[in-house]
């Protein structure tokens, strides 16, 4: 009874995933008719959070195969912690499953695992390791694991807030096996640029043809599921001093201006955005109020075009 549960209920995902609406939709863009794409992505999202609340997971392990390991890293912070466990079985249940799956956490916070909710616990019998390091906030996602990265792993980051489309790692292996020198990302934003400067955050476009193409006006989404090959991104990327006094809240464009000033490009896995599920509950504090909606990441990017003489340049002329 349980397999053919899990069976049902993976399906119920992957057809309410074929059911979402683009994140550039024409609802989205007509007054009041908009209302109706909002009622049906609360539609499909709470028939998503049904589903992976009630699959088991407890005959699942990680992979033990391929050439190159794959390492899910992720972090969150006290007021994500009950429900993060959901995010993290989305991770397990992969097509292509991950070798390993490291949450983050910061020491100031969680004290050690006996605090943890037991979802967590159990799922660490799973596979799932459970790491304590400094509080460096989002960046803790990528910050340790790819100081940590063997030759022979591929690191894939993810958000502690979103029920992942199960094909999210295949797809960005399957990119990373096209362009083995490029991040990967399953989702960006066309960066705009007009007479040699970037407009404003709010104009940038989502996915397009052109951002399944390596470019450098590619952004990256660290949480869509985005795939670092090892030994790829510079060692300044972890000044952690360099961080706090530009972009301690927007770890997406840290890592996004440290790829362009180094000649890295950014390739996204498809051509159209689908809007993300996210966990009932989980938006109390959400960063995108800080860096999209306030205005906060116009002001960053202004920091890091001082900071990085030459990120105007290369995305001007080297595209």
């Amino acid at each position: 009874m349980t397999e053919f549960n899990n069976r049902f209920l993976t399906l119920t995902l992957n057809i309410c995933e074929w059911l979402k609406l683009r994140n550039d939709n024409v609802l989205s863009k007509i007054r009041y008719v908009k209302y109706i794409g909002y009622i049906w992505y609360r539609l499909l999202s709470n028939i998503e959070n049904f589903a992976i609340k009630h699959i088991d997971i407890s005959s699942i392990h990680l992979s033990k195969n391929g050439n190159e390991s794959i390492v899910a890293s992720l972090t969150t912070f006290p007021a994500r912690i009950e429900n993060v466990h959901l995010t993290i079985k989305s991770i397990f249940l992969q097509t292509v499953r991950p070798n390993r799956i490291v949450l983050w956490l910061a020491d100031s916070q969680f004290s050690n695992t006996s605090s943890l909710p037991k979802q967590l616990l159990d799922m660490c019998k799973l596979g799932l390791e459970i790491k304590f390091c400094p509080d460096y906030r989002s960046h803790k996602k990528y910050f340790f694991m790819l100081q940590q990265q063997k030759p022979n792993e591929l690191v894939v980051t993810f958000d502690d807030d979103i029920i992942y489309n199960l094909r999210t790692i295949e797809r960005a292996v399957n990119q990373h096996l096209r362009y083995p020198d490029c991040v990967i990302v399953n989702q960006t934003h066309r960066i705009k640029i007009q007479n040699n400067a970037i407009r404003p955050y709010q104009e940038w476009r989502g996915c397009r043809n052109e951002t399944k193409k390596p470019s450098f006006r590619n952004s990256i989404l660290s949480g869509s599921g985005c795939l670092y090959p090892y030994g790829l991104l510079p060692e300044k990327m972890f000044d952690w001093k360099a961080i706090q006094d530009h972009v301690l809240t927007a770890d997406d464009l840290w890592v996004w201006a440290n790829c362009v000033s180094n000649g890295i490009r950014i390739v996204c896995t498809q051509n159209e955005a689908k809007i993300f599920t996210t966990i009932n509950n989980s938006q109390s504090f959400n960063l995108s109020q800080i860096n999209c909606i306030d205005g906060g990441n116009d002001d960053t990017i202004a920091n890091l075009c001082g900071y990085f003489p030459n990120l105007i340049a290369n995305l001007t002329h080297g595209q």
